[in-house]
């Protein structure tokens, strides 16, 4: 039975006042028993001559029974089914069960009970009029019969209760047309009958496999008459019964008033004719089923009382009709579809087989094998002469003209070629679209194989549903892969076999270029959602398909899309791949940072580029951690990008799903070829570009950019100490003076100042100190970092932007320059454990996160490899993913630029000063310890240590002139405590230096 019928029919059934009382035909449980229809049970006065002026319905409603006082309401509540009760083989009698699964049964006390283990009463029969309980060995009980009690029923004395079965249906043609969309089909078969081969049970026992005359096979219409509904089959022709016979029926058929002719599919024109001869009987039809809760078996006969029936002789069936007011009187209420006597007993001579109607096609495709199973869909069309005119395969366009597309048009090994049934429709696995396909008729011979119609329709197993499915989409990088590579975009040329490249001209602007060295490096990175509430949480993008499955409990379950959107930069600036709409093109934007883009495969390394998927933040059943921002019209309503070869430019698509040539990209690992990756020695001099004679150093614990003649300058040798993106796309450094490399690997976690060897060596005969613990062999010095987190601290504590020394000027409001300084740290294994916080700073991983305030990458922006900019880390923002509960970076990206005089660090890489390197054999010395003449001056954390100044005096004072400490010192290696800063250091007999206390 179709679904949706069904439960059309059924709500139509109980729409209230559909079956009158009055038309009901009074019957005995004896004689109905098993065959599955539905009757009510009417309890009145004693006077039987006038039952419906005083009847009530007896109705179980709420877990009670009550009097249902409207006789024309028939519902679940009071329409009864009625099943025989055997002792020993014998029937003692009769239950009763509702439409609602609920049993008429009662207590010791003759009360209604729901509960099965209560009931002591539930096996009735007939007395007269009177419905009383029977005992185990069919008795009635005394006193127990059904009976009003206010406005309920017990078991007690004084009421009568007839039975009566509930009025056949009969179907008009809009409800007949819906069975199968556009129309309906009937199976003729038989019913069961018992081994005595003396009563019919009533259900099904299969259809007839060769049924000589079976017009009415097929797929059918229905259109309204004047007296029922007029049929037509698939081929167009109009069903109608004839005035011919079949002549090798027996003498009953021969003679009966309307038995045994023949029906017939005939042309307009045909019926024409064969009206002038006087042959045709009938050409309207009415369709009735038994009651209003039982759909079959239907009655089916023609208007002017022909009824379907199959007769049997030597063997062989045929398709004709009898006389159904024969059958008018039969109390067993079969409504002419099988052949029995006036008494019910199975007619042994009878010139009929027992005829079953029901709904659906006589080779109906079971559904139910395509549950639980992903399919491709193939369909082939033939011509009248059974020649193939066209195969094509399911498309997952949502545009119904595109439905049906050649194969190479579809990428069948991935979910835009994949379907999944889901109990009354084919939907696809990525669009969502549905097939509906009703009607697949099996063909012998084939498993999988259908047809309908002029058509026929493979189904090829290609999986099963997921609840993680990946496959088809970007996903074999992980996050940290992603931190740690870049990427060319390519698109073949299938005309010429080459391959183009998306590149960038001078002026900035995106073009195809089959140079590869002019192809652009692109960094990819998954796009975060952000919730209503602003938590953020994971990237993937989640779509559901719910599908028909025997695996569950519910009969369905849901096919679950993993996929990823992707934010899409330059790699080396930053600029997001965007759609300019004006110029009708993509491009590098720096004001559009989000304008995520899947890749969904068409083949093993080809890719479609799909922008503007439809996707909402709402999570499914509100399981934040299952579910984590769904795809609602999946790609139907998203573009694509392709290629336009013609202008060298890379253009939108109007729909996913079109086919549009050059639609097809590859991802292309970019090598460290774009960074310095590679330097010879550990020491180096960095220097401007555009003047040689300017190099970067320390100077008081900042970094600065002098002219080597300048007196400020000093050493300007740099320890170069490998960070992360080692043998990846970009190699990071870290870069530091005054390193000592700790091969004994004895670290003090407790103190980190004191893993630095001059410590050891000016404080414990240059020995670890006493709490040191084992580790991997481990540097010490003082390392570059973007001192943004200090000028944020100095901003929180009220310190105005032009005293932060921390910061230099702002480049717009509120968006500073930051300064870059030397911090004390220590570098063990993926950690810099910085000395003065003991926060630790992972750098293994390549990423734009916290790590890059102190890691640098040499980005090259010459061909001959010589000249670059440095990288690193401009401002980060911490955060916690909702879903992970962990802590993640988003950062923006920082170059290096010489600013009044200033090297700081900028978010805008227009502005990124140019620099070249050269190795040297220098000793990258920490600038902040000074000598003059024997005695030396160190900084330290809130002190200041002096050494060889044992009997002289010492001033120590702020850079307002405000002293902070005179004294005489008395040993030869004297910690004085000092504020933090820039403090000037004055001993007796030497010159004035400073320092940066931390």
């Amino acid at each position: 039975m179709n679904k949706k019928f069904s439960t059309l029919l059924v709500s139509m059934l109980l729409a209230g006042g559909l079956f009158s009382a009055n038309a009901q035909t009074q019957v005995w449980p004896n004689r109905v028993a098993g065959n599955g229809f539905y009757h009510v049970l009417k309890v009145h006065g004693s006077d039987a001559t006038v039952p419906y002026l005083s009847s009530f319905s007896v109705s179980l409603e709420n877990g009670a029974l009550v009097q249902e006082q409207d006789l024309d309401e028939v519902s679940k509540s009071n329409a009864w089914t009625v099943t025989e009760v055997k002792v020993n083989g014998a029937v003692i009698g009769y239950e009763f069960t509702n439409a609602n699964g609920s049993k008429l049964q009662f207590d010791a006390n003759g009360d209604y009970t729901a509960k099965a283990s209560d009931a002591v009463y539930s096996v009735f029969k007939f007395d007269g009029p009177i419905l009383k309980a029977v005992d185990g060995a069919g008795s009635y009980i005394s006193g127990k019969f059904l009976t009003q009690t206010g406005n309920g029923y017990a078991l007690g004395r004084g009421t009568n209760t007839l039975m009566y079965t509930l009025p056949i249906y009969s179907q008009n043609a809009g409800e007949l047309n819906q069975y199968l969309e556009d129309g309906f089909a009937i199976t003729i078969g038989k019913t069961k009958v018992d081994k005595d081969h003396d009563k019919a049970d009533l259900q099904w026992d299969g259809a007839y496999e060769d049924l000589d005359g079976n017009v009415f096979a097929g797929k059918l219409s229905a259109t309204s008459s004047a007296n029922g509904v007029i049929l037509k089959n698939e081929a167009g022709k109009t069903i109608v019964l004839t005035s011919d016979k079949w002549g090798n029926l027996n003498n009953d058929l021969q003679t009966g008033a309307k038995t045994g002719y023949k029906f017939a599919a005939m042309t307009d024109a045909q019926i024409t004719a064969a009206r002038a001869d006087g042959k045709i009987l009938d050409t309207e039809f009415v369709f009735t089923q038994p009651n209003e809760f039982t759909t079959e078996p239907l009655e089916v006969k023609t208007a002017g009382g022909y009824e379907l029936m199959v007769a049997a002789v030597d063997g062989n069936y045929y398709l004709t009709t009898g006389d159904a007011a024969d059958r008018e009187n039969d109390d067993t209420q079969l409504v002419g579809t099988a052949s029995f006597t006036n008494n019910g007993v199975w007619g042994v001579n009878a010139p009929s087989e027992n005829t079953y109607v029901k709904f659906g096609l006589d080779n109906l495709a079971d559904y139910s094998v395509f549950n639980d199973a992903v399919w491709n869909i193939t369909q082939t069309e033939y011509d009248a002469n059974g020649k193939v005119v066209e195969t094509l395969v399911a498309g997952p366009s949502c545009d119904p003209q595109f439905a049906w597309v050649p194969a190479e048009q579809v990428a069948l090994a991935y979910p835009e070629g994949q379907w999944l049934w889901n109990g009354s429709a084919f939907v696809n696995r990525e669009s969502g679209r549905y097939q509906t396909l009703n009607g697949l008729r099996v063909i012998e011979g084939e498993e999988l194989t259908f047809s309908k119609g002029n058509f026929t329709y493979t189904f090829v197993k290609v999986g099963e549903p997921s609840t993680n499915y990946t496959d088809g989409y970007l996903s074999k990088y992980t996050n940290d892969d992603l931190l740690q590579k870049a990427f060319r975009i390519a698109t073949p040329v299938k005309a010429t076999g080459d391959t183009v490249y998306l590149a960038k001209d001078e002026d900035g602007a995106l073009f195809l270029s089959d140079d590869i060295v002019e192809a652009v490096a692109f960094r990819l990175e998954r796009n975060i959602f952000s919730n209503n509430a602003g938590n953020k949480h994971s990237q993937e993008v989640r779509h559901y398909t719910t599908y028909a499955s025997d695996k569950t409990t519910s009969g369905f379950a849901d096919d679950i899309l993993n996929m990823s959107q992707y934010i899409v930069t330059e790699a080396t600036t930053g600029d997001a791949l965007a759609y300019d709409s004006r110029a009708q093109k993509f491009i590098l934007s720096d004001q559009n940072g989000w304008y995520p883009l899947t890749f969904k495969n068409k083949a093993e390394g080809l890719y479609n580029i799909v922008e503007n998927l439809n996707t909402s933040d709402d999570n499914k059943d509100g399981d934040v951690n299952k579910y984590q921002g769904e795809l609602f019209d999946a790609f139907c309503n998203a573009y694509k990008l392709y290629g336009a070869h013609n202008t060298a430019e890379l253009k939108q698509a109007d729909r996913a799903y079109a086919y549009v040539a050059n639609d097809l990209f590859i991802l292309e690992e970019v090598g460290a070829e774009q960074h310095v990756s590679n330097i010879e020695g550990d020491t180096v001099k960095i220097f401007r570009e555009a003047d040689h004679n300017y190099f970067l150093f320390e100077n008081e614990g900042f970094l600065d950019l002098k002219n080597f003649l300048d007196p400020a300058y000093k050493n300007a040798a740099l320890y170069v100490d490998s960070a992360a993106g080692k043998n990846t796309w970009r190699q990071e450094y870290l870069l530091a003076v005054g390193v000592h490399e700790h091969k004994d690997g004895m670290m003090c976690p407790f103190n980190p100042l004191h893993n630095d060897q001059t410590w050891r060596d000016e404080h414990n005969n240059g020995k670890p100190c006493a709490d040191a613990v084992k580790v991997k062999d481990f540097k010490t010095g003082r390392y570059l970092v973007n001192l943004v987190d200090s000028a944020k601290a100095q901003t929180e504590a009220g310190v105005k932007d032009a005293q932060n020394k921390f910061m230099f000027q702002n480049y717009v409001t509120s968006e500073p320059y930051y300064r870059l300084g030397f911090v004390p740290a220590t570098h063990v294994e993926d950690s810099l454990i910085i000395a003065s916080t003991n926060d630790t700073i992972i750098v293994s991983n390549n990423s734009f996160g916290q790590a890059k305030v102190c890691d640098f990458a040499f980005h090259y922006v010459d061909a001959d490899r010589t000249s670059f900019i440095i990288e690193t880390a401009y401002d980060y923002e911490e955060w916690i993913d909702d879903l992970t509960e962990e802590v993640k970076y988003e950062a923006r990206k920082g170059y290096i630029k010489y600013h009044n005089g200033i090297p700081v660090v900028t978010p805008k890489v227009e502005e990124a000063e140019v620099f070249t390197l050269e190795q040297t054999s220098e000793d990258p010395t920490d600038n902040e310890t000074i000598a003059t003449s024997e005695v030396k001056v160190l900084a330290g954390n809130g002190n200041v240590t002096i050494a060889g100044a044992a009997g002289k005096k010492v001033v120590i004072s702020n850079i307002l002139g405000q002293v902070v400490a005179n004294t005489v010192i008395s040993s030869d290696n004297a910690t004085i405590a000092a504020p933090a800063g820039v403090v000037v250091v004055a001993v007796e007999g030497e010159a004035a230096v400073k320092a940066i206390v931390k």
